[in-house]
């Protein structure tokens, strides 16, 4: 098991590497701080900036994953994968993780710049065919500012939470989901 200084040697090996872009030298030094610690947020968060640069996205979505399901509270996880799968065109998912990042930090300046990015973005796509050609005649509907879907209240204390919060971040009882709709016949 890795000793303090070693793991925080890692850290400033893979910081420098990454910002050089070399991943093959990023990768290891990371998974050997996950393997000593595997609590350790911000080595998942760069480990998926590292992946990212290998062109590994499977590898890059799990160690986003973790690292905001490890700290939910951390700005820069969710902003980076926003940013992640943004790049990656799952619009969905991206909308999600700038909602967290504007909900913990909501003068953050980028997330503000890649929600209006998303906000055109998944305008275009929700009024163009299939085909790829603009259909004809419709008007697209004002979506407004993905700042409405910030917004999901607790059963239990009324507190505000993230439309995918699964837990009250303020009285920390669960959230049960929305009952599923059952087709009329």
């Amino acid at each position: 098991m890795l000793l303090d200084p070693a793991i925080h040697s890692h850290i400033q090996t893979a910081r420098a590497a990454l910002q050089r872009k070399h991943h093959w030298v990023a990768v290891p030094a990371l998974q050997a701080v996950v393997d000593a610690e595997p609590n350790h947020v911000e080595a998942y968060e760069l480990m998926g900036i590292a992946q990212t640069f290998a062109d590994n996205p499977t590898a890059a979505r799990q160690a986003f994953i973790q690292a905001t399901r490890r700290d939910p509270q951390r700005v820069s996880a969710h902003f980076n994968f926003a940013l992640f799968l943004f790049n990656l065109n799952d619009l969905d998912e991206a909308v999600e993780e700038v909602i967290a990042t504007l909900y913990l930090s909501p003068a953050h300046t980028g997330a503000l710049a890649l929600e209006k990015q998303l906000q055109e973005k998944i305008k275009f796509r929700d009024h163009t065919a299939d085909e790829g050609f603009a259909l004809v005649g419709s008007r697209p509907p004002d979506t407004g500012s993905l700042s409405a879907l910030r917004n999901l209240q607790c059963p239990t204390c009324g507190g505000l939470n993230l439309v995918s919060a699964k837990v009250c971040k303020k009285c920390n009882s669960f959230i049960p989901e929305m009952p599923h709709i059952i087709p009329v016949e």
